[in-house]
């Protein structure tokens, strides 16, 4: 399911991005590659068996705080393993525009961080919602937490360093 909708949120974003300036980098639009959404696959796969594995060693209460930290914590070993891995394997991602961008290198630390606060803040609106629909609760969840997460991220002045 990662690799579908991953393709599809891809596919939406490159269409839309057409007509609206939805991700630039100094002002230029930005497409995505259809080949990101294997990465994504991968680091989905990664967080679901993270989740696993710490409710194997952890029980949380499927309270909100208890998915909160749950998201919080699986995230966090999720992505800090993929990025890791992303770090030093040879096939990066890339990004579409005037002069192609590849993202060569990233910081593990600070993007796990915004990652597990991402997954932290749509696992207590995602779970509800799935008892209504389990394509809203995606889309809503995800929504919701990523326009928090971009508004933290935009207004953090302090960034960890960590290599």
């Amino acid at each position: 399911m990662g690799l579908i909708g991953s393709l599809a949120a891809i596919l939406i974003h490159n269409l839309l991005s057409k007509r609206f300036n939805l991700m630039s980098v100094n002002g230029e639009k930005i497409k995505f590659r259809y080949s990101l959404s294997i990465f994504i696959t991968i680091f989905l796969t990664v967080l679901f068996l993270s989740q696993n594995i710490v409710l194997y060693f952890i029980e949380f209460q499927n309270t909100v705080l208890g998915n909160f930290a749950l998201g919080l914590l699986s995230a966090f070993i999720a992505s800090s393993i993929s990025l890791s891995f992303y770090n030093i394997q040879p096939f990066k991602i890339i990004l579409k525009g005037k002069k192609d961008i590849i993202i060569k290198k990233t910081n593990v630390l600070n993007t796990s961080l915004l990652i597990s606060f991402y997954e932290a803040v749509i696992l207590p609106i995602m779970i509800p919602l799935m008892q209504i629909n389990f394509a809203l609760a995606g889309f809503a969840s995800g929504l919701i937490s990523g326009l928090l997460v971009t508004a933290l991220y935009n207004n953090i002045t302090v960034k960890v360093k960590w290599k």
